[in-house]
């Protein structure tokens, strides 16, 4: 798998591939990647967002950040421990290799930089919010603690399951999120 992606349009093209994925779109495969339901799931979605990318040769990083996160969706504020959402890196059109967030949960509209990323994490029109860390994990790790402690999902096992219990759910409700414990890996 190729850890750059060559240019700005294939860049545009994988982003516009994840997000046909989302969930209420005809052109989802199932299970289908819930953006719309930014309650819970963000490990999954980051985590089908990552096999997208390897169907196509592509592999990427995970960003990982903690703290007392607030997010608007737009419509509704939703709070988190964590969130965590695929890192690209890709060529600039100067050929200058750069790194982008891919989370249509929060940016419909296309791949942002982390810094960016990191800011709509904690909106504060959505209340008192902070970070209080953030790390960048290889593109395999499915879940990594505030403490460095790492849990994989390689076969997607947990990854489809909670893509589908969540799969007809949108926006801010319910919360707390339907319990996906029973999802194995």
């Amino acid at each position: 798998l190729a850890s750059v992606i060559p240019d700005v349009a294939t860049l545009n093209s994988l982003f516009n591939q994840i997000k046909n994925e989302s969930c209420g779109t005809s052109t989802a495969s199932s299970p289908c990647i819930t953006f719309r339901y930014p309650v819970d799931g963000c490990y999954a979605r980051a985590h089908k967002m990552r096999q997208i990318l390897m169907n196509n040769g592509y592999d990427c990083e995970k960003q990982f950040v903690y703290g007392n996160l607030k997010a608007s969706t737009g419509t509704c504020c939703v709070a988190w421990s964590y969130h965590v959402a695929i890192l690209v890196s890709y060529k600039n059109a100067s050929g200058v290799t750069e790194k982008r967030i891919i989370d249509p949960s929060l940016f419909s509209s296309g791949p942002v930089t982390d810094t960016a990323w990191r800011n709509a994490c904690v909106n504060t029109s959505c209340g008192s919010a902070s970070v209080s860390s953030y790390a960048n994990t290889a593109g395999n790790v499915y879940y990594r603690s505030p403490s460095n402690s790492y849990l994989y999902d390689n076969n997607l096992i947990n990854t489809n399951c909670v893509l589908t219990k969540f799969s007809l759910l949108s926006g801010c409700s319910p919360s707390p999120a339907p319990d996906v414990s029973s999802c194995g890996f």
